[in-house]
């Protein structure tokens, strides 16, 4: 049979004129007629023959699809950053579904099992029975000075710290299934309280509330309130107050009432704390008790129980708050600043006020005053982790005016025109702005001039942050929002924080336009601000520091899901960089004198603590998306480490002269050499022991260290006019030292301090932060006036 052979088929060429060819692209004119178009650029030949100069060509279908789809998820991702924000805001069951809509639809079965599993070993415990109590608080002393602390507070986290330490070195990190461990509530948490809540408080014997101390005693340490307590808590009417009190020692017969008197002793006791403290103690002379003594006896008693609130009272209240908190006696402070808050709140001080019957120096002493209450009670719920009684929308109190220090003037308002800017509202804080109006408010604040006012005002917005981070983010609520909720809010008031920090005035910035920390030159304030903002941002990213779950007995680990490697990466790039703004080497002079000294210790416990978690935990990557106000990468754990030994031996010096610092280095101490052989840490310099026998390498006084504050002695000389009663510029070793010898000089009246104790106990007399001095002298020679007192005051008067 033949092979068969396969024919080609034939070619047939057609003429280029045949004009069967299609064009890739019609012009619009012809696609309207519907004519045949050759496609040529710039003219077609049928617009060419019609007379036209050019062709119209649309975009290919594909192209505008392209472009549609791009606009088309811009669009999405601006509902979605919309819908975000309005959760934050909605009810529970709202915002659950409003998170609900925005999961992914097409995530993972393997990631959704990594998010799950983050999410319920949360934060090693940081979640873990939020909404219970795990103790008796009422069973004993201790239980009961300690009080109720919150899984938030740096002492509940010492708590896990020292279960996880304990585990540790039991060898317990070989088990496979970590709640096999034994529940936290088990031990009481009051031995991992450092603080002195559980100390006696002095309470000496007063037997004379009326006595005043000597005029240049008083002088030196109203400087010294002025100028390292009043910048933050500018609770005094000082132009008022400074007139006042040089009236009181001219001589003449006034009387200042009890409440006034019981103000004065409070600022005299918070003043010789810090005298105490900072080692700048005037031997010889009443303890800082004692004035505590006085102003409790003047005020504390019938005036609680059955006085109506004014302005004087709430002072009182909340200057024996900030004592409590200098004294470390943070639970007791808890009661004092409720009853502060609710004292404000009965006066409105809360509110904006809309009419104009007020001038505007006792409005913005009213303003000032009700911040820092608020200020005062946020880090009550900050140090304790409990609720706060101030909650979401309770404050409708614009911002204080942007200049100037608390001592502002009418005159004051004219010469620097930012009066009507702050009381019309454009001033506004950071948390209720929208994000249109950040920039416009960031370039009209970087515009001000440098001054108390304007560090109070970026303290408060930091404050208002921070405390809406606890309110929503830490409340029991959690467990009816789910994680995709907190995910949500955490990545939402991080954008906020970042807002807060680039709008910072340059005078106040403690970061470069990079991120980096600026460590040298830097002011009270920008440490005061620095520590505030880091302690914030451990706070927002607390619960992401996870261990990677166990699954099952084959020992194989769940990694982390990246939003949690980045939130657990920030929580513990924000610790170091809290421990990078102190010195390398510790001095306790920096410490009391530079950064804010009435919670310096929470703030190093807070990081300290955090990095022990860290160390204990070792699982959290180099590298952090997020930004945590710290270097974005870093050699873990060895930087850890060395930041960990830098604030242990921070808190070995402070607890060579304070005794919360000692117990805190003690605990912190005894947990890291726990961890250390299942770690292979190197805790060869830590130091084991504190020798109190030992005395403070070093002693500052606060004008050697050239702090850039607004108050000094030349201040303080002018608030009390031209007059003979000047204050010396006192030091520490020269400080009435023509009294030596005498037992107690301070009680020792002298000429000018006798002003007819008589006219001190006047029961009437009474000088408001609003009302002049001279309108509220009244006459003791009233009928019966021995008796009342007696009858309120008992015999030892």
């Amino acid at each position: 049979m033949l092979n068969k052979v396969r024919i080609p088929r034939l070619r047939r060429e057609r003429p280029e004129s045949d004009g069967r060819n299609r064009t890739v692209q019609a012009c619009n004119t012809c696609r309207q007629r519907k004519m045949k178009c050759n496609g040529k650029k710039p003219i077609c030949a049928q617009c060419h023959a019609q007379g036209l100069t050019a062709c119209d060509y649309s975009e290919a279908k594909i192209v505008i699809e392209r472009k549609q789809l791009e606009l088309a998820q811009v669009k999405i991702g601006a509902y979605e950053d919309l819908l975000r924000k309005l959760s934050l805001r909605a009810d529970a069951s709202t915002a659950k579904q409003i998170t609900s809509t925005l999961k992914d639809p097409y995530t993972t079965r393997s990631e959704r099992q990594n998010s799950s599993s983050s999410a319920s070993f949360s934060s090693i415990g940081s979640l873990d029975n939020i909404d219970t109590v795990g103790e008796d608080l009422n069973r004993s002393k201790e239980s009961r000075a300690t009080g109720y602390i919150g899984k938030d507070s740096e002492i509940a986290w010492m708590q896990q710290l020292e279960l996880n330490a304990t585990k540790q070195s039991g060898n317990w990190d070989s088990l496979e299934n970590p709640s096999e461990c034994r529940p936290l509530t088990e031990d009481s948490i009051g031995p991992m309280n450092y603080r002195l809540d559980y100390d006696h408080l002095s309470d000496p014997e007063v037997t004379n509330a009326f006595v005043l101390p000597p005029k240049a005693l008083a002088d030196h340490l109203l400087h010294i309130y002025r100028s390292n307590v009043d910048t933050s808590f500018p609770i005094i009417r000082w132009g008022l107050f400074m007139d006042q009190y040089r009236r009181l020692f001219s001589g003449s017969s006034i009387n200042p009432g009890r409440k006034w008197l019981a103000v004065f002793n409070m600022v005299l006791a918070i003043s010789k704390k810090f005298c105490r403290v900072s080692k700048q103690d005037l031997r010889g002379y009443t303890d800082d008790d004692v004035f505590f003594a006085r102003a409790k006896s003047l005020n504390i008693s019938d005036t609680v129980l059955y006085g109506y609130e004014d302005l004087q009272q709430v002072q009182v209240e909340t200057l024996m708050a900030l004592y409590f908190l200098t004294v470390s006696r943070v639970n007791r402070r808890g009661g004092m600043i409720g009853i502060a808050t609710r004292s404000g709140i009965a006066l409105g001080l809360n509110i904006r006020r809309t009419n104009n019957t007020l001038d505007l120096e006792a409005n913005e002493a009213r303003k000032r005053l009700w911040w820092s209450i608020f200020y005062l009670e946020h880090l009550l719920s900050v140090m304790t982790g409990r609720v706060s009684c101030l909650g979401d929308g309770s404050c409708s109190a614009p911002p204080p005016l942007l200049f100037g220090n608390s001592n502002y003037r009418l005159s004051d308002v004219g010469r620097m025109g930012y009066g009507q800017l702050a009381q019309t509202g454009d001033v506004q804080w950071t948390i209720f702005q929208r994000d249109e109006q950040i920039e416009a408010q960031h370039t009209c604040l970087k515009s001000m001039e440098p001054s108390a006012s304007l560090y109070f005002f970026y303290l408060i917005d930091l404050t208002l942050i921070t405390h809406a981070i606890i309110n929503r983010e830490h409340s029991t609520s959690i467990f009816q929002d789910g994680w995709i909720q907190i995910e949500s809010r955490i990545e939402v008031y991080s954008q906020k924080l970042d807002q807060w920090v680039s709008s910072l005035h340059a005078s106040l910035a403690f970061e470069d336009k990079d991120g980096d920390q600026l460590l040298r030159s830097i002011s009270y304030y920008q440490v005061s601000l620095a520590l505030h903002y880091y302690s914030a941002r451990v706070i927002l990213n607390r619960h992401c520091l996870t261990r990677p779950e166990i699954v099952g007995n084959n020992g194989i680990r769940i990694p982390r899901s990246r939003f949690h490697n980045n939130t657990s990466s920030a929580f513990i790039l924000a610790s170091l960089a809290l421990i990078a703004v102190l010195p390398d080497q510790p001095d306790t002079g920096w410490a009391y004198n530079v950064a804010p000294w009435w919670g310096f210790l929470h703030f190093l416990m807070q990081a300290t603590i955090a990095s022990l978690l860290h160390l204990s935990v070792l699982s959290v990557p180099a590298r952090a998306e997020a930004n945590g106000g710290a270097p974005k990468s870093v050699e873990m754990p060895e930087v850890v480490l060395t930041a960990t030994k830098k604030a242990l031996h921070w808190l070995y010096c402070l607890g060579r002269s304070d005794t919360a610092a000692r117990r805190a280095f003690l605990l912190c101490n005894s947990c890291i050499r726990r961890i250390a052989p299942s770690k292979g840490l190197d805790l060869s310099d830590i130091p084991s022991t504190i020798d109190l026998s030992q005395t403070p390498s070093t002693a500052h006084h606060p004008l050697q260290w050239g702090i850039p504050r607004e108050t000094s002695n030349s201040t303080l000389q002018q608030d009390q006019g031209s007059d003979n009663h000047q204050a010396p510029n006192l030091t520490a070793s020269q400080a009435f030292s023509n009294n030596k010898g005498s037992e107690d000089i301070l009680f020792q009246e002298s000429e000018e301090a006798q002003t007819s104790r008589d006219s001190l106990r006047s029961l009437s007399a009474v000088l408001d932060t609003d009302i002049a001095f001279s309108e509220w002298i009244s006459h003791p020679t009233a009928p019966n006036f021995q008796d009342l007192l007696l009858l309120m005051m008992g015999p030892n008067v």
